[in-house]
């Protein structure tokens, strides 16, 4: 009986060490599917490579974009109001209104092309650092071959590895909090300076105010 057992445990060991290539090679091929996604805009596509929190995420953005009045958006942080008024200044009112989700969300930013193709365009992932049983990832990012000290963290859902794109996004909020130190700007006039710069055209002050009521 001992014998049997030791030999169904060698047995399940040696498969889950092969099966450890196989899965590095998928995380690495989501991200490059997430890459492609962007740099083509999409959205379907990229839509079906991050993971449910993710999804979850896009969702809150969705309803905070649809409901947030302003004394919702003045308790988001920089980031997160950011991509609200974003949404609002750069998307009709009419198509913010057509999304049923969080993933019509992802797909509507990827279509549109809101994340920046130098976001993604050089990048890889390098050395993978899988824990198999907990189906999770971390994967060193490399541009142009050379690490870069960011990493990217995926997980195993449905037997498909995903890229938890929100914990990214985590690390561009951190980001956009050290430049709105830098600027000495408020948050607020940080946030209209930026869509001044990134879209060419004058802010409505309407995009504080909610799409509809809830």
């Amino acid at each position: 009986m001992k014998k049997l057992l030791l030999v169904l445990l060698s047995f399940v060991t040696l498969n889950v060490f092969a099966q450890i290539p196989k899965d590095i090679e998928a995380v690495k091929k989501t991200f490059l599917n997430f890459r492609t996604a962007v740099l083509n805009k999409d959205g379907a596509f990229g839509a079906k490579q991050v993971d449910e929190n993710t999804v979850k995420y896009y969702q809150h953005v969705l309803d905070w974009t649809v409901y947030a009045d302003t004394s919702v958006l003045d308790t988001l942080n920089v980031f997160d109001r950011m991509t609200v008024l974003n949404l609002r200044h750069r998307v009709s009112k009419e198509s913010l209104l057509q999304l049923k989700d969080g993933t019509a969300l992802i797909k509507l930013t990827i279509d549109s092309g809101f994340f920046a193709e130098n976001s993604v365009k050089n990048f890889e992932i390098g050395n993978v650092d899988l824990k198999y049983k907990e189906g999770t990832a971390v994967g060193q990012a490399k541009v142009d071959g050379q690490d870069v000290g960011m990493i990217f963290k995926f997980i195993r859902e449905k037997k498909a590895w995903k890229l938890r794109l929100a914990e990214a996004l985590a690390m561009a909020k951190k980001g956009m909090e050290v430049d709105l130190k830098r600027s000495g700007k408020n948050e607020n006039e940080y946030i209209w300076t930026y869509l001044i710069l990134e879209t060419g055209r004058n802010v409505s002050p309407e995009i504080i105010d909610p799409l509809k009521k809830r």
